[in-house]
This record gives structure tokens, sequence and C-alpha cells, in this order.
């Protein structure tokens, strides 16, 4: 394309936004626009219009999750997408400090020139020829035809030059004609670059595609976890889709897609292609190739994620390579770490389904790539990909393989390619290490080295499902894996770290055995995820992150759950520091045996989720602590079943006076009468008539709302030993309150178990700011015995029954 043209192209550019705000009166819609020119020239012009209108105009989606209904939409309307959640302004750019380049420019790489073109002069074109009269040349070189394409397309000379009426019909298809048949022969062309690609597979290249540059403004710590990504190109196509580009084949439409983890979960993001420029050059992450957008737009995608390009500068390389693996990143720092521990976790890791990635971070003040005297590149992202042993002049040496994605930056000291050490090695081993090497950039330094010049290291676990999905990983022994979703409640499972003994049990529990008969220790993972928020900018609207961690306790083959007895006695194995991040993880072996895991918050009481994620590389069995939903003492049948009363002298003679004093059948609120006259005897407090009214529904069978008067010795017998089991756990003498926390303990004394997600509805349906007092003990159990009778009578009634009992059991207690 001749310079001219392409000057003529941007002042075209610069013409339409004006046309389209200054819209005249006279100016058609769109659709009329279309039946119009169907009436002047049939099928031919209104095909050719759609072409040339399709990516003309711009449209604002108010939902903007679905990326198939954008595209769609797109199409229909002829508009090329912008994305209203992350507008081409300030906003996406930074909310707190503003960016030193000004001024920024939003540009696409890819515009239709035929599309901005066709709707200037078609839209004065029309305008005029409503109007009554209009200078077809005018409108013609508009889009830089000369009077001898004119004429070529069909123009009559005399139309040129001077301004005809627009009612004659033959001079105003010709010049439609014109502009339809020009815009059929022109080329894609793009603000940023003429042929823009999203991502260049044809060379082949491997490094070429992941030669990448972070601009002047570009977040080193997504370019590092991109980079890493170079060995597991499935992973890659998971969050950059290939099914999409600037071309017609790949239906392009301004909108992009790709997808970032986010706690369990693959989350679409979806973008425009609008991308910050300074003085015509990208200022953020972006590719080598110049005419290649995936980074780019892959970074902007990340920013929107995270709400605006300044929020990618507080991240890290751990953070990022979770976003972009969905594994578990486990960061070690290299400079003050004990050398032994450091070759212990290579060994164990590199033969694992887990990637290592090793980089050079210099001081904050300085986060530009710098390439050291000994070949090396700061801020950038090494693969580890192998270890070594060999002997050479000075003993036996360990040997580390690393692997720069861009094929340059190697090590260029010793045991690099050329180095002398090679020369007192056998042959044998220096054909066996050099076949080791099989990609461009690989190379080998000795573990010594590695460690002295490397100042970070970020395990990326990866669990079975991915590893079957990428190949390069098949060579590596896959990971067996346990997700949990799971949520820290107050006055349930909320109960803090070690230092609460009284509480800390209370908190979720994980069994992991180990089988005895094995004989190898068990490589594991534990990593705890807490619940985090991206895109909140507000620091009040943000979800706040706590202090987690977790501990792992041995225990008896026989033992079900932790207790606070054994809490306070046995000290667990290891306790993580519990720091405030989004993930916490550790590395390490155990041998055969039994052993719970306990997720927790520094704190007791903080609400929040939390993803739990274990990783063991030997058989295993893990499972939740749980209990089965039953009554293990019945208290009214032990005692129908008894000749004799086992209540007090004091309660039989009550009892006499009761048989004088009311009739057969009483009511709720004969029953409060009867209780609130003898309530020390069996309760703490006076009953409310509601605690009453469910009292009376234990013995009321035929939903009359009365009860015999010879049920109330097995109603007092039942509530004398419910409440002698409240007692153990009251806060002081006769109190009538507890923790919420003891209500399992206090079920188990009253006969009954309960699963984890009925005590979590119970705590929320009969605690309040973690108290229990004992009239909603007592009224819990009424629903719990109730659950049960229905669940067992509706059993008996039907061949096959539609509920669990813990259905029934939550339905009765939400009743």
């Amino acid at each position: 394309m001749s310079p001219e043209r392409i000057r003529r192209r941007d002042n075209t550019h610069k013409e339409v936004p004006n046309i389209r705000g200054n819209r005249s009166r006279n100016m058609l819609p769109i659709a009329e626009l279309r039946i119009f020119l169907f009436g002047l020239d049939g099928n031919f012009i209104l095909k050719q219009w759609r072409l040339c209108f399709r990516y003309c105009t711009t449209e604002r989606h108010k939902n903007s999750s679905n990326y198939q209904a954008i595209r769609r939409s797109c199409r229909e309307r002829g508009a090329l997408y912008e994305d209203p959640d992350f507008g081409a302004g300030p906003k996406a750019l930074y909310h707190h400090k503003k960016t030193p380049l000004h001024p920024i420019v939003w540009m696409r790489p890819h515009v239709s020139r035929s599309g901005y073109v066709a709707a200037t002069v078609a839209e004065c074109f029309l305008t005029q020829a409503l109007s009554g009269h209009g200078s077809y040349k005018r409108y013609a070189m508009k889009i830089g035809k000369t009077q001898d394409d004119w004429c070529r397309y069909g123009g009559r000379e005399d139309t040129v030059e001077h301004t005809v009426p627009c009612s004659n019909v033959q001079a105003t298809q010709t010049a439609c004609t014109c502009i339809l048949l020009y815009i059929a022969e022109s080329e894609w062309e793009g603000e940023i670059c003429q042929r823009p690609r999203f991502m260049n597979d044809q060379s082949g290249n491997n490094s070429s595609r992941f030669s990448l540059e972070s601009g002047e403004l570009g977040d080193q710590w997504l370019l590092a976890a991109v980079a890493s990504l170079a060995l597991t190109p499935k992973f890659l196509d998971r969050v950059v889709p290939s099914d999409q580009g600037f071309d017609n084949s790949s239906g392009y439409c301004g909108a992009f897609r790709f997808r970032f983890w986010h706690f369990g979960d693959w989350k679409d993001v979806v973008i425009d292609d609008r991308l910050p420029t300074y003085k015509g050059r990208l200022v953020h992450l972006h590719c080598s190739n110049t005419t290649e957008f995936w980074a780019a737009l892959l970074e902007k995608a990340y920013a929107k994620l995270y709400g605006c390009y300044e929020q990618l500068a507080q991240g890290s390389t751990t953070r990022a390579l979770q976003d972009l693996t969905g594994g578990i990143v486990q960061s070690f720092g290299l400079t003050h770490q004990d050398r032994c521990l450091t070759f212990q976790v290579l060994n164990s890791a590199v033969p694992r389904s887990s990637l290592l990635i090793a980089t050079i971070t210099q001081e904050k003040e300085n986060k530009r790539q710098l390439r050291l005297r000994n070949g090396l590149i700061t801020q950038h992202a090494y693969s580890v990909t192998g270890l070594a042993r060999v002997r050479g002049v000075n003993g036996e040496v360990p040997l580390v393989r690393l692997r720069n994605p861009w094929a340059r930056g190697e090590w260029t000291g010793p045991w690099s390619e050329r180095s002398w050490e090679w020369d007192g090695l056998s042959n044998r081993d220096k054909e066996l290490l050099s076949v080791r090497v099989t990609n461009d950039g690989e190379f080998w330094m000795s573990f010594e080295d590695f460690s002295r010049h490397f100042t970070q290291l970020d395990l990326v676990h990866i669990g079975p499902d991915d590893w079957m999905m990428e190949g390069a990983l098949h060579s590596k022994q896959p990971w067996r894996a346990v997700l949990a979703r799971r949520r820290w409640r107050t006055g349930y499972n909320a109960g803090g770290g070690p230092s609460y003994i009284e509480t800390t049990s209370m908190n979720p529990q994980f069994h992991v055995q180990i089988p005895r008969t094995s004989s190898n220790k068990c490589h594991v993972v534990v990593s705890i995820t807490q619940y985090y928020d991206t895109n909140a900018t507000d620091s009040k609207k943000r979800r706040p992150l706590y202090a987690i961690g977790f501990a792992v306790y041995e225990v008896p083959h026989s033992m079900q759950r932790l207790t606070p007895h054994f809490v306070a006695e046995q000290k667990p194995l290891d306790v993580t520091n519990h720091s405030i991040a989004r993930e916490v993880v550790t590395f390490f072996t155990l041998p055969p045996g039994d052993y719970i895991v306990v997720p927790q918050t520094n704190l007791p009481n903080l609400d929040g989720k939390f993803l739990l994620r274990i990783f063991t590389d030997e058989q295993s069995n893990i499972w939740e602590v749980n209990e089965d939903n039953m009554i293990i003492r019945n208290i009214m049948a032990e005692f129908m079943e008894e000749s004799t009363t086992p209540i007090s002298n004091d309660g039989r003679s009550v009892l006499t006076k009761l048989l004088v004093k009311y009739p057969p059948e009483i009511d709720a609120s004969q029953l409060q009468k009867i209780l609130k006259a003898h309530w020390r005897l069996y309760l703490s407090e006076k009953p409310s008539l509601e605690l009453c009214k469910s009292l009376l529904m234990l013995r009321d069978c035929n939903i009359s709302g009365r009860i015999n008067l010879i049920d109330i010795p097995v109603l007092m017998h039942m509530l004398q030993f419910w409440r002698l089991a409240f007692q153990k756990f009251e806060k002081s003498h006769n109190c009538g309150k507890t923790s919420s926390y003891n209500l399992r303990p206090l079920l188990w004394e009253a006969g009954c178990t309960v699963s984890n997600k009925v005590l979590e509805c119970l705590v929320l349906r009969f605690a309040k700011n973690t108290i229990l007092t004992t009239e909603n003990y007592i009224m819990a159990l009424v629903r719990l015995h109730l659950s049960h009778e229905r669940y067992h009578n509706l059993d008996t009634k039907m061949k096959t029954n539609p509920l669990s009992l813990e259905e029934m059991i939550l339905m009765t207690i939400y009743s």
C-alpha cells in the first residue's frame, strides 16, 4: 500500500467519529440504509453493503460473560466489540498512581479500513442524496479513487466533476457501485500493524513464540510465568484458546477470550482488542514479533481479572503461575536456604509431575531484565528439567539441567556447553549427558552455582487430570489428588490455631491413611487456599485475607476424630506458619500410618471459604472425618421398657398431684404451667411456650395438639437426662449456657451423632453469637428425634424412599 493511501486512511479515521457524533437529522438509520440500497441495485448491493458495514460500528454489551453470545451479537449487529466492563480509558490503566507515559492511545491491532471508510462515504453520500444534490467525485476521492478509477467502475465522466441531482437513479447506482467495488478489493489493515496475527504457528519454532518483552510498563511476573509454559503447550492452549484470530476464518469481531484459574475453577475473561500504546508502540507485555498479539491481549485479560494494569505490579511469579496452570504453587527463597534442603526438594520434585521454575530477582528498584556476565538473565524464568551426578577431576559433582524457553541467555560458567570441566568426564558420561539435553536453550550447571546465582525457586505441582492432558509430563510420575471445598463458620468449625486448645479440634478434619504394607515413605503436598477477590479495587469492599495454615497430627488407627483432650496432650507433627496469603503449601514426606490434617485460621471465629488439595505419590486413602446421623440411645423407648420409673421421689409425688389437678389430655399451655411449677428439676430456666409445643410434638402422634397426661413422666425423664448432659459443658454452674462449639459432644452425651452438614445447620438454627442455651439445645434434640421418627415412618410405608435421612433432618430443622 502506498504512503499516500495510508495517509488518507489516517485522515479518514479522524473524520469518522465526527460524522457519527454529528449525525444529520435526514440521515437514514442502518436498517433503512439497507432497504434503500436494496431497492437500487438488488442483492449485489445489499450483500456488499453488509460486508462493509460489518465492522464499522461498535457495540456495548451488558453481559460479557458469554463469549459465543458476544460473537453472535457482533455478527448480527455488524459491530466491533467494546468491553463495557473494562473500557479503553484511565480506569483500565490505574486506580491510584498515574502512568508516567502520556498520552496513552488505545489502538486495535486489526481494523477494517473498508468498514470505516464505507461508513464515512455512505453516510455523507446519503445525506446529500436526501437533501437533493451531491458531488460524487468528492466522496469518491475520500477513499482514494481517481477519475480513472471512477470511470473504470462504470461512472460517467460528465458526472464526475459536476453536482447532479441525486434523483437520477442511474447516477446514484453508479456511485454506490463504485464505493462497494472498492470495498470488495480492499484488504484488512490494522492500526498497529498491517497484517496482525493472534499467534504465529507457521514457523513451528517454540522459542520464538515465547520470545516476549515486558514493555515500558509491563508485568515482569506475568512474563516469567508465561515463558515457563514453554514446556507445557497444552497448558498454554487452555489459557490462550487458539480458535480465535484477526482473519475472517476465525470469526474476528474484536472480542478475545482467555481462561484463568480462580479458586478451583477456570474462569473465562472476555476483552476487546484495544491495547494501550504510546507513540504507536505497545507499552505492556507483548511478543518480540511485532505482528503477534496473543501476549498483549493475554495481559489485558489478566489486568481485567485484577481490576487494572496497575494491580499487576503488586503480583508475583507464584500468583501468576497458579492463575495460569491451576497447580499448587510453592515458592522457596534460595538466598538464605540450606543447600541440602534445596537439593532434597529438587531431587524429590524433578521426577514427579511438578514444574520447577528458577528465577534471579534483583532489587525492587530495578525491575528490568539484565543480562549478567555469566550469561544468565535476571527477572526471567528458567525451567529445571533434570538432575545428574558426575565424577570429575575434583570428585563427584551434582549437576542441574535448566532450560531457557527463549533459547538464549544460557549459562557460560563451569559446566556450560564449551567449558573445560567436560574434558574430565568419560566418553560414556559425556554421551549420556549430551543425550539428555534435547531442546534448544537447555544447559547444565553445577548445583553450587545454581544455589549461588538463582534467588527463587517455584514448584508447580500438577494434578492427575492435567497430567493426563499434557503429554509433555507423561514421562514423570503423576500425583494422586484429593480436592475438597469447605468453609469455616463461626460457632461451628472456625476453631482457630493450635494455641486455642478448646476449639482447634472443631476445625474441619481430613484423615490421611498411608498403608502400613508400604515400605516407602510417601511424598505429600498439602495446600490450603482461602477464597480471594481479584477485581475488588476498593479496599473497603475487598474481602480480607486471614492468616491461614494447617496442622498435621499422627493418630492411632482406631481414632475417628481429634478431640480437645487429644490436642492438649499430643503435639502436631507439623504446623505451618500461619501467613496472610491466599495459599499456604507444604511439601513433606510421611511414613506409613494414620494422620489427620486440620485446616485452620490463626484466630477462631473467622468465616471464610477454603479449598483443600492433598497430593500423594503413593497409594493412600484420604477422607473427610464425618459421622453418621444416628440415635444411639433412645431415652423414651428405654423408659417405656423399664418396669419401674427411674424418676426421683419428688418427681413421682408431682405426677400424683398432676393426675388430680389436670384433665387426662393437656395442651402446650397446660404443659408450660406444669413445667414452670417444677422447672428447676428438669431445666436451667423457665420453659417458653415454643419449647412446650416442641415437646408436645414428640408424643402427639395424632396431631391433635394434645398429649395424654401419663406421657408427662416420659418427658420429665428425658428432660432430666438431657439436663444432666448439658451440665457437663456449662460455662458456670446452672448458668444455662455453653459454647456452640460443644454441640457435637453434647449430642453424643445425649445419645445422638450427626453429620457435619447437619451439625452446621443446627448451629445456624439454634445458636446465637456462638452461645447455645439449654432451651435451644433441647429444641435441637427434639427436631432430631422428630426427623428420625418421620424418616422411619416414611421408609416403612414406601417401597422406595425419595429422601435420605440427612435430607429429612435438614428439612425438619428448618421447618
